[in-house]
C-alpha cells in the first residue's frame, strides 16, 4: 500500500506545481491552461489522495497540500461555471 501510494505521489506532486500551466488536451489537440474537465479531475483527485494519506497516517503533509491546492482549482471552476444553468451548477457543486 505504501508503495502505491509513493508513486501516487510523484503524479500528484506534479498536479500540485503544474495544474495551471500550458498543456495540451489530448483530444482536441490545443494548447491551454485552461482545461475544464481536467481540473475537475484533479480536484477530484487530489482529494481522494489527501484523503488516502490521511487513512494510512502519512505525516509529510501530503494531505493537506492536496486538499489546499483542490481548493485552489475549485475555485477556478466555480468562475468557469458561471456559464451553466442553476440544476446543472448544483449538480457541480454535487460531484465534489
Amino acid at each position: 500500500m505504501f508503495l502505491t501510494f509513493n508513486r501516487t505521489l510523484l503524479s500528484k506532486d506534479w498536479v500540485v506545481n503544474n495544474w495551471f500551466t500550458e498543456g495540451c488536451d489530448l483530444w482536441e489537440e490545443v494548447r491551454s491552461d485552461d482545461f475544464f474537465f481536467n481540473r475537475m479531475a484533479y480536484v477530484y483527485s487530489l482529494n481522494k489522495c489527501a484523503d488516502f494519506a490521511d487513512l494510512i497516517g502519512d505525516d509529510s503533509g501530503a494531505a493537506d497540500s492536496y486538499r489546499g491546492t483542490a481548493s485552489d482549482i475549485e475555485g477556478t471552476l466555480a468562475v468557469s461555471a458561471e456559464w451553466m444553468s442553476g440544476s446543472e451548477s448544483k449538480k457541480m457543486k454535487s460531484f465534489f
